[in-house]
């Protein structure tokens, strides 16, 4: 007989508040409406003041509990403040397109000649005249070469103090695997994630991220040359091979258009002060960080060869930038602007003598990020699948149509500290819910799933489950803003499908472009 296939299934999304799943900036709004309608009352007790201490209380509850696209006004009102001081200075605009070197600590933008070459900086300051960078703190280094191993181009984020690196992933068909395999593959994955997160670890982020960009005929040109079919002017032909190359390379002339490339990455960021055995025996400094880096990433990419994965090596610094700058440019996406860059970075001469991979112009706006030639719309999946799911759950998202990236960020958690939050937590519920009962409020389901997932988590931690905070985000591109608007309906729709409930990230589109490139962002 066979077995029921493997469902998935995953808890709400936790909304813990101080009080009453109040958080402290709806508990101080409430409490200043109140101050204030007493103190209105107190001045004096005519209908008019009453009316006016009513319509303080009301306000003031629904700035604090009413919600507006996902959260109440008083968590608008930060987000909106510092979108506005973002605007006062205007658009990133690059002081000298395509010309000289980038250096740490210049201004983003500027480039001066000279520079060491192997060194990509995104500098924490800004543009020539306002200074704003468009990935503050982010560096593309070349890592030192030991003698015997490849060149590897590592991202150094200065703000936490993390190195990364990048592997491109051959995916395979797995949408197309009997539920058998796809478990298979899938426990597979549960046992990497679990390497990567083991006592001691100096694993910092993981992160994959899958995109989709337009191919053209080219391509499959390429792919119909490399399979080796006989040319039409050889030999023999007894079996029509040449008939039937004909007919592909006339219906590849038709498609091209209409093609689709998809590319995957898996980021893996290390923190070397996490790592206290490893210190002894690297050393200190940027050689050692390096080290320490690639030692983390030979065992990733034995674990993914384990899991049935094929990799290629970690991307080169060239390779790194070309994969950066393929997500700010809708038309480089498109392959229409990657001989152009690419041909700019051959002219200035040297393996680092790179053009830069960020925007030479962003102009964010509330809904969405115009880069270079392209418009951007970025997503954060708020709530995943609530309902038993199979493996494949993602397929009509990652299956759409048109320029997009999905990334989902995790973070190992110590197993320490994820004992006790499970701890803290179920806590926190139990207290939590008998005021809720003496205070009369009625039970709901949302809360009691959140309950029960936060008991199951702490029974899997108990187990020896490894535990992960994760984010997942998803950016769309375009080159108009009207057809950025449709392709945003499209995926949508398609995450509704997937059973993902998608909330656009409003007036942080600039800083949400950046979670979903290979840069181990996403996480606080």
């Amino acid at each position: 007989m066979r077995a029921e296939p493997r469902r998935y299934t995953f808890p709400p999304l936790e909304r813990r508040g101080v009080l009453l799943g109040l958080q402290a900036g709806q508990l101080a709004t409430l409490a200043a409406g109140c101050l204030l309608a007493v103190g209105i009352v107190r001045r004096g007790s005519s209908t008019a003041g009453l009316v006016l201490a009513g319509a303080v209380v009301v306000a003031s509850a629904g700035a604090a509990c009413w919600p507006v696209a996902g959260r109440p006004p008083v968590e608008w009102l930060p987000l909106l403040g510092t979108w506005v001081l973002r605007r006062r200075h205007g658009p990133h605009l690059a002081a000298e397109p395509l010309a000289g070197r980038l250096v740490a600590g210049a201004p983003a933008g500027r480039l001066v000649a000279g520079a060491p070459a192997g060194r990509l900086a995104s500098s924490a300051h800004g543009g020539p005249a306002r200074g704003r960078s468009f990935a503050r703190g982010i560096e593309l280094v070349a890592a030192p070469e030991p003698p015997g191993t490849e060149a590897l181009g590592a991202i150094r984020d200065r703000l936490d103090g993390s190195w990364g690196a990048v592997i491109r992933v051959d995916g395979r068909s797995f949408a197309l695997l009997d539920g058998a395999d796809k478990e298979r593959r899938l426990a597979a994955w549960g046992s990497l994630l679990a390497a990567v997160a083991r006592p001691g670890s100096p694993a910092h982020r993981l992160q994959w991220v899958e995109r989709s960009l337009p191919g053209n005929s080219d391509d499959l040109m390429r792919y119909l040359h490399d399979a080796g079919v006989v040319d039409p002017g050889g030999a023999a032909d007894p079996g029509g091979a040449a008939a039937a190359r004909r007919s592909y390379e006339a219906l590849i002339t038709g498609a091209g258009p209409a093609t689709e490339r998809h590319e995957c990455f898996l980021v893996l960021s290390v923190q070397p002060r996490r790592a206290l055995r490893s210190a002894r025996t690297f050393g200190r400094g940027d050689a050692a960080a390096c080290e320490l880096l690639r030692r983390e990433v030979r065992l990733l990419v034995g674990q993914l060869r384990s899991a049935e994965l094929p990799v290629a090596r970690p991307l080169s610094l060239g390779e790194l930038q070309r994969s950066m700058g393929a997500g700010t440019d809708a038309r480089f996406s498109s392959g229409t602007g990657s001989s152009q860059r690419q041909d700019s970075s051959s002219r200035s001469g040297g393996r680092g003598s790179l053009c830069t991979p960020w925007p030479l112009a962003a102009d964010e706006a509330w809904s969405a990020l115009r880069a270079d030639g392209g418009w951007h719309a970025t997503y954060w999946v708020a709530e995943w699948p609530r309902l038993d799911v199979g493996p494949d759950f993602l397929t009509p998202l990652v299956a759409s149509g048109g320029s997009r990236r999905v990334s989902l960020v995790m973070a190992p958690v110590d197993p320490q500290r994820a004992a006790r939050e499970a701890g803290s937590a179920r806590t926190a519920d139990l207290a939590d819910e008998e005021l809720r009962r003496r205070s009369g409020f009625v039970p709901s389901a949302r809360r009691e799933r959140e309950a029960a997932g936060v008991v199951r988590r702490e029974s899997e931690l108990a187990d020896g489950h490894a535990e992960y905070r994760f984010s997942g985000y998803v950016t769309v591109s375009a080159d108009h803003r009207a057809e950025l608007d449709q392709r945003c309906a499209e995926i949508e729709q398609a995450a509704q499908q997937a059973h993902l409930e998608l909330r656009r990230l409003w007036g942080r589109q600039q800083e949400a472009y950046t979670w979903t490139l290979p840069l181990g962002r996403g996480l606080a």
